[in-house]
């Protein structure tokens, strides 16, 4: 059977072992430890990335960044045991080059979004473009007719006025 100094142990343990606490006793320093080196690893990587809200709570995806930036601040110093002080090093390593890696890729993968962002737009202001060439060319047509209509009616009208304005003499002759 289990005695009440160890049930107090294990209780010690439990309630200490987050690396922001201060451990009691040695299975608390080193279940602290354990704790505290998992979030510089790949397990706290998929610990933040787990928290992510696919329904827009938080944290954001975007915001798992600045957290697992912060655990390469927070974590190192709280790592007490000299055993877990030797391991921060390669921890710490493999976090930075898993955020530079991401940080690039992400970078990547947004200018590769930008580019056909751009190129739609491109190809939508083309569109636009061709299609107000094509209605100016129908507008320029359009114009020519109303153009030639309308010189038309001035001849007309032209020749109208001509007439009159000679039976208009041809009855001011005959009465003088």
């Amino acid at each position: 059977m289990i005695g009440m100094k160890k049930i107090e142990a294990v209780r010690g343990a439990i309630r200490t072992h987050m690396f922001d606490r201060n451990p009691v006793g040695p299975e608390a320093l080193y279940l602290h430890d354990a704790d505290a080196l998992d979030w510089l690893g790949a397990i706290g990587v998929a610990r933040i990335i787990g928290l992510v809200d696919a329904h827009g709570g938080n944290p954001t995806g975007p915001e798992v960044i600045p957290i697992l930036e912060s655990n390469l601040a927070k974590v190192p110093p709280r790592v007490l045991s000299p055993a877990g002080k030797k391991r921060v090093p390669e921890r710490v390593e493999q976090l930075r080059t898993f955020l530079q890696q991401l940080r690039q890729e992400t970078r990547a993968a947004a200018e590769r979004e930008a580019q056909v962002i751009v190129r739609e737009a491109q190809a939508e202001a083309q569109r636009l473009l061709d299609e107000t060439k094509k209605a100016e060319g129908v507008v320029q047509v359009r114009m020519a007719e109303a153009e030639r209509q309308f010189q038309a009616y001035l001849g007309g009208f032209r020749a109208l006025l001509e007439r009159q304005i000679a039976e208009l003499r041809a009855l001011d002759g005959q009465r003088g």
